[in-house]
Formats: structure tokens, C-alpha cells, sequence
């Protein structure tokens, strides 16, 4: 039995290394990471589990909409890993209007877990 802090990748690279465990703080990074990488809809078997953030690729680009895509994944991300503790969530659109970026605080983290959003 492992403890909720412990992670596994399951991510067989082409050498055919093998599952990656990811232990403490490590883990929960890993796991935050694979769900700002896995849009919903896209694991066979849980079809709601992943990021909400594929509704919001072709709304234009504005403050507005940062605050919902914030929201939603506020949400998404507190139903699909409960075990994980959110300090907040940052969105902020790119100078260049072409992406927002999202910054996930995550209790234990020295670091934000960062990912975009392509418009």
C-alpha cells in the first residue's frame, strides 16, 4: 500500500524503461502536471476525467474569460484529484493574445505547476 504522496507513471518510453514512481512532493507534481496534460474525455474509462480547458480554444482572448477558465479548472481539477491541495490558480492571457497561461499553487510546492492554453 503506498501513501497518497506516492505517484506512478505509467508513460512506457520507447527504450521500454518501465513505470517511473515519483515519491513526495515529486509526486504531486507529476500528478498535477499529467492533468493540465490530459484534456478531458481522453483516458478510455474515465471519460470526465482531465482538464476542462479544450471548451475555451476558440473564445477570444480577454480577462473575462481567464477568470472562467480559471473557474472551471478550479473546479475540474478538485473533483478529478481530491488528495491534491490547491492554493489557487492563476490565468492570464499573453501579451501577444495567442494563449493564456495557467499557474496551479499547490500546497507543498515550492514551485506553481505552469501550462498554456492555445488559442
Amino acid at each position: 500500500m503506498s501513501d497518497k504522496k506516492t505517484r506512478y507513471d505509467y508513460g512506457f518510453a520507447p527504450t521500454g524503461a518501465g513505470t517511473k514512481v515519483h515519491f513526495g512532493d515529486s509526486g504531486v507534481a507529476h500528478e498535477v502536471e499529467f492533468w493540465t496534460s490530459t484534456p478531458e474525455g481522453s483516458i478510455p474509462g474515465k471519460p470526465g476525467w482531465g482538464h476542462p480547458n479544450n471548451q475555451f480554444v476558440h473564445d477570444p482572448v480577454s480577462a473575462d474569460m481567464a477568470v472562467a477558465i480559471k473557474m472551471a479548472n478550479l473546479a475540474k481539477i478538485s473533483q478529478d484529484l481530491p488528495q491534491v491541495e490547491i492554493k489557487g490558480i492563476v490565468c492570464e492571457p499573453s501579451p501577444e493574445s495567442s494563449h493564456y497561461d495557467l499557474f496551479f499553487f499547490v500546497t507543498g510546492l515550492d514551485a506553481a505547476v505552469v501550462t498554456q492554453i492555445k488559442v
